[in-house]
């Protein structure tokens, strides 16, 4: 069992008449060996290379949460995620937008993100487990 991780996702939200739930069954991939990267990282207005550990490879699983706690009401500052280098604003266009306390988890094709905040240096965890 120490080769396997169990990944479960609960989603309930209500706001007057409007109920939705979202509750899929959990996910237990097998890892043969755990490789990760689990890091904490400073965001600034420019675009950032995220530093991955060079053992992780694709294909596991990305997580990224916003650690800031603003509580504005322009949910300032958000952290945009892309796939690719720092030059991503002219090379790709970006796949997150995580308001302040927001989190993602997905499907991971590649190791090689960069990230922005929108008006103030921001922190940004992050973590990639390979499969």
């Amino acid at each position: 069992m120490s080769a396997e991780i169990n990944i479960q996702l609960n989603l309930e939200a209500s706001s007057g008449n409007f109920r939705a739930s979202f509750r899929p069954n959990s996910i237990t991939p097998d890892m043969g060996t755990l490789i990760s990267s689990d890091i904490s990282q400073n965001i600034g207005t420019a675009w950032t290379l995220l530093t991955v550990g060079s053992s992780v490879v694709a294909g596991g699983y990305y997580w990224f949460r916003n650690l800031d706690t603003s509580t504005s009401a322009t949910w300032n500052p958000s952290i945009k995620v892309s796939i690719g280098g720092t030059s991503a604003a002219a090379t790709s266009t970006p796949f997150l937008n995580l308001r302040p306390g927001e989190f993602a988890l997905g499907r991971c094709v590649t190791t090689t993100f960069s990230a922005i905040s929108s008006t103030a240096t921001a922190n940004l965890q992050f973590g990639i487990l390979s499969l």
